[in-house]
C-alpha cells in the first residue's frame, strides 16, 4: 500500500514539474524577426500576433515597448490557473496601433488569457473584442490596459464582450476615453458586456478600479442571459466621468442580480444619467439588483430605474447637484434608505408611465408618505431620506475630490454606522491603482459571489 502511494506521488510530482516545466517564455519586439524563435531578449519576434500563434497554456508573452501596427487574434489560450499572458516588458510603453484593416486590436476568442498593461487605440471595430469563450469554468483578465481612441459602426468600446461568453471575466485597473462613433451615441463606450448570446452555462463578471471618460455611456451590461444561463456581475470602485453623449448614464445595467456599488460618477450632459438599472430595449431588467455606496455629482440624475425591473435594493448613495432628480423610476419594488438628495423634487411628465405618475421622490426627511398619495407607490419605500450638502472635499477640482469633509451629514449616516457615497470608510481606492490618475494601496480582493465551477 505504501509503495502504491508513493508511486502515486512520483507520478504526481512528474506531471506537476512537466506542467511548469513546458511553460514558456516569449518576448516581441519591433526590432525583432517572426523568423526568431522569440524565447530572449536577443531573438525577439517582430509581430505580438506571431507570440500569439504559438503560446500554450502557462506561457507568457513579454512585449517590449513601442508601437505595434498589427491587429492580434488570440486564438491558443491557457487552463484555469495557467492562463496564456500578453504583458508589457518592465514598465516599457506597448501601443498597439490601428492599421487600415477593419478588426478590433485584439481578438480574444480562447479561455484563460491575461491582457496586462497594453495600450489600444485606432482600431475601427473597437480595442479589444472577447467572443465565442463558452467556459463555464475560465478566467480571463485584461489589467493595466487603455483604450482609447477606438470606433466602430455598431458598439465603438475599449472593450467589447459578445456572443456567448462563459465563465470568469476580470477587467481591472484599466482606462479607456475617446471610443466614438457608433451610430447611437450611447453604445460609445469605455466597456460593453453582451449577456443575450449567452449559452448554457454560468457567467461571472467582475469590473473594478476603471475610469472611463469622454464617452456616450460609461460602463454597460446589456440585454438579458438566456434562461438557461446563470449570469451575475459586481461593478465597484470605478470613476466615470465627463460624459460627452446622451447616452445611458456613467453605469448601466440591464442584467438581473447585478451589483453596482462604491462608484463616483460625475459630469453627465443634461439627458444622461449617473446610474440607470433597467432594459435599454426590451431585452432585459435588473430586477434584483443592488445599488448602494455610489457618489453621483453633476448629472442628469442619480438613479433611474426602467419600467419592468422589480425587487431593486438601493441604499446609502449620494446623489447631489443633478439637473432632474436624485432618484426616479417608472418600475416598481424599489427599496430607497439612506439616500442623500440635493433638493425637493416634483412631478415631471418625463417620468409618467402608463398616464399615470409613478415616481420615486427622494428629497427631505421622511417625504414618502407625503407624496404616496398621488405617486402611487407601494407603502414603505422610503423610510429615511436626507437632504442637505453632503459637504464634499472639493468636488469641481481638477480632479475632484469626493470624500466627505468632517461636519458632513453623510458621515457615519448610513448603513451600520457606514458614510454614505463611495467612501464607506474613507480608504477606497476608486479608479485605476497608479494608472490614469487613480489612488494608492492594494485592489481589493473579489467578491464573495466570484467564482468559477
Amino acid at each position: 500500500m505504501c509503495v502504491l502511494r508513493l508511486s502515486r506521488l512520483i507520478v504526481l510530482g512528474i506531471a506537476l514539474w512537466s506542467a511548469t516545466a513546458e511553460a514558456a517564455t516569449y518576448y516581441g519586439s519591433t526590432s525583432g524577426n517572426d523568423a526568431n524563435n522569440g524565447t530572449s531578449t536577443n531573438t525577439p519576434f517582430r509581430t505580438i500576433g506571431k507570440a500569439a500563434s504559438v503560446v500554450n497554456a502557462g506561457d507568457v508573452v513579454n512585449v517590449r515597448g513601442g508601437t505595434y501596427s498589427e491587429s492580434v487574434f488570440v486564438t491558443r489560450g491557457g487552463t484555469l490557473g495557467n492562463p496564456v499572458t500578453f504583458q508589457n516588458y518592465q514598465s516599457e510603453v506597448v501601443t498597439l496601433l490601428g492599421p487600415s484593416a477593419s478588426n478590433p486590436g485584439i481578438t480574444i476568442t480562447v479561455p484563460n488569457v491575461t491582457i496586462d498593461g497594453l495600450r489600444v487605440t485606432g482600431f475601427t471595430e473597437g480595442g479589444i473584442a472577447l467572443q465565442g469563450m463558452s467556459n463555464s469554468s475560465s478566467y480571463t483578465t485584461i489589467k493595466n490596459c487603455q483604450g482609447y481612441g477606438n470606433s466602430a459602426g455598431g458598439n465603438a468600446a475599449g472593450i467589447r464582450v459578445i456572443d456567448q461568453y462563459l465563465g470568469t471575466l476580470e477587467i481591472a485597473n484599466c482606462l479607456f476615453h475617446d471610443n466614438v462613433g457608433g451610430g447611437d451615441q450611447g453604445n460609445n463606450t469605455g466597456i460593453t458586456i453582451f449577456m443575450d448570446q449567452m449559452t448554457s452555462g454560468t457567467s461571472f463578471i467582475w469590473v473594478h478600479n476603471n475610469e472611463v471618460y469622454n464617452e456616450g455611456t460609461g460602463i454597460k451590461y446589456k440585454h438579458a442571459a438566456p434562461a438557461t444561463a446563470n449570469a451575475t456581475a459586481t461593478f465597484e470602485l470605478n470613476l466615470v466621468h465627463d460624459m460627452i453623449f446622451n447616452g445611458y448614464g456613467c453605469l448601466n445595467s440591464e442584467q438581473q442580480n447585478t451589483i453596482i456599488r462604491y462608484n463616483i460618477c460625475y459630469n453627465t450632459p443634461i439627458y444622461n444619467p449617473g446610474i440607470d438599472v433597467g432594459p435599454i430595449t426590451a431585452l432585459g431588467n435588473c430586477s434584483g439588483c443592488q445599488v448602494h455606496h455610489n457618489t453621483v455629482y453633476n448629472a442628469a440624475s442619480g438613479l433611474t430605474v426602467v419600467t419592468g425591473t422589480v425587487n431593486t435594493s438601493v441604499h446609502d448613495n449620494i446623489w447631489y447637484t443633478n439637473a432632474f432628480d436624485g432618484a426616479s423610476t417608472n418600475g416598481a419594488g424599489l427599496v430607497l434608505q439612506d439616500v442623500l438628495s440635493s433638493s425637493i423634487l416634483t412631478a415631471s411628465a418625463d417620468f409618467f408611465a402608463g398616464g399615470a405618475i409613478n415616481r420615486a421622490l427622494v428629497s427631505g426627511w421622511n417625504i414618502f408618505p407625503v407624496f404616496l398619495s398621488f405617486a402611487g407607490l407601494p407603502a414603505g419605500l422610503e423610510t429615511s431620506a436626507k437632504s442637505g450638502n453632503p459637504l464634499f472635499v472639493n468636488p469641481t477640482g481638477s480632479p475632484p475630490d469626493f470624500h466627505l469633509q468632517a461636519g458632513s451629514p453623510a458621515r457615519g449616516a448610513g448603513t451600520s454606522g457606514s458614510n454614505m457615497g463611495a467612501y464607506a470608510t474613507g480608504t477606497e481606492v476608486i479608479g485605476p491603482n497608479g494608472l490614469g490618475g487613480g489612488g494608492g494601496g492594494p485592489l481589493p480582493s473579489p467578491p464573495g459571489n466570484l467564482r468559477v465551477q
